[in-house]
């Protein structure tokens, strides 16, 4: 028979965490101005609650911004349900949560359990870092850094324990990153996650009918929940950090195309990655540029950096996994193999549009920006793959365009953030 949660169950447990968690930590930050220092603004007000349905226990996720503490606000928070339900009856609250496939351990002893997901909740919550496998080392190799993001503690290697039957346990900003072999990296942040043991019943159409669970449980969770303040990074290079990580993670995925990378790269709160690196004062994305000649063709590169002298340079993103030689031929007759010339066939299509004074004054007049004999710069690769000799060489035929890799992209931010 398969189980269901069911309408009805799904209320009742809204019902439960609202009245019993979320409006008893209200109160509790009425009473208490410390309490309400500690707690993140999503407990108070929360945007998204997700519950996962296990056969033991109940995980309930806390989504929102962890700024804005108003107990007064009303605003219905959208609530999500999963059924989790399986035959061998486990708690895995971290792949579930995660959508990640963690490797689970194979050790059934529930000391081990218990220390492994104590170690996790007491000692390295509030800022902790789950690295599954490999992928530590990959995310160090990608030049992720993690010196600046004051993090409590990490596992290396990671593997899920279920949770014990009989246990609850919180868990406080924990980040959770997964190794899939041949595409990059997967992350997960994990904000707030409160799991509470239950006791199901079902009526004979499989559908659940009986929640039974300690009530005290929820009313310490509550308690609880303003005991250690929540860790919010405030500090300018805690921030940036944080956005270069997620930066590096990214561009690590082997599925990421080029139109991910540039939308990631365009929103405000990102544009630093480029105005730092090119020691611009803004950034212009995806302007379509028209063509005078006749053939009804445009030209729109994916970014014009504004230099401080108010005219605009170009950069144009390429995908950072290079599969194939740049360089191809005989030690006598190298030369670029045909991918990269399509690369810098495009940069010089750029360049040649600019070198016309209409399409300049079209240009300056339809954006407000000025453009004369741009640098072109393809960002593309890896160090390892463009930063040779020869390719230094064979790019010095090719003036005003550069290439550059994505370590030397954000080597150059952080270069500035550790100044």
């Amino acid at each position: 028979m398969e189980k269901k949660i069911g309408k009805h169950a799904c209320i009742s447990m809204e019902n439960i965490i609202i009245d019993y968690f979320v409006h008893a930590i209200r109160d509790l930050c009425d009473k208490d101005s410390t309490f309400k220092n500690n707690i993140p603004g999503f407990l108070l007000s929360p945007k998204i609650i997700t519950f996962y349905w296990f056969n033991n226990h109940i995980a309930i996720s806390f989504e929102g911004d962890a700024h804005k503490k108003n107990p007064m606000a009303k605003s219905k928070p959208q609530f999500i349900h999963q059924a989790l339900f399986s035959e061998n009856e486990k708690t895995y609250v971290f792949s579930a949560v995660s959508g990640l496939d963690l490797k689970k351990s194979s050790s059934n002893n529930e000391i081990e359990a218990t220390v492994s997901l104590e170690v996790i909740s007491g000692n390295i919550s509030r800022r902790g870092f789950l690295f599954s496998e490999s992928s530590f080392t990959e995310l160090k190799n990608l030049g992720w850094r993690i010196e600046e993001l004051n993090t409590t503690g990490l596992i290396l290697r990671f593997q899920e324990h279920a949770i014990p039957v009989d246990r609850a346990y919180n868990f406080q900003n924990i980040f959770i990153f997964h190794n899939a072999t041949g595409s990059g990296v997967s992350s997960c942040h994990i904000k707030w996650l409160e799991v509470i043991p239950y006791r199901l019943t079902f009526n004979d159409n499989g559908e659940i009918n009986g929640i039974y669970s300690s009530r005290s449980l929820i009313d310490n969770a509550a308690l609880n929940a303003g005991l250690k303040k929540f860790f919010i990074p405030t500090s300018y290079e805690q921030l940036k950090f944080k956005t270069i990580n997620r930066f590096i993670e990214l561009w690590g995925y082997s599925s990421t195309k080029e139109t991910t990378i540039t939308r990631f790269l365009e929103k405000d709160s990102h544009k630093f990655i480029l105005t730092m690196n090119f020691g611009a004062k803004d950034i212009h994305t995806e302007l379509i540029c028209s063509k005078f000649d006749g053939s009804n063709e445009s030209i729109r590169p994916d970014f014009f950096i504004e230099k401080t002298n108010g005219f605009c340079d170009i950069v144009e993103f390429k995908l950072p996994r290079v599969t194939k030689p740049i360089i191809v031929g005989n030690n006598n007759r190298r030369r670029f193999a045909s991918w990269f010339n399509t690369h810098l066939a495009q940069a010089k299509a750029y360049q040649r549009y600019f070198a016309t004074p209409a399409h300049r004054k079209e240009v300056h007049k339809k954006y407000g920006i000025m453009v004369d004999r741009p640098t072109v710069t393809l960002v593309i690769g890896r160090r390892l793959d463009i930063n040779t000799d020869e390719v230094r060489e064979m790019m010095s035929e090719f003036q005003g365009i550069n290439i550059i890799s994505y370590d030397e992209l954000v080597d150059g931010v952080v270069a500035q953030l550790y100044l």
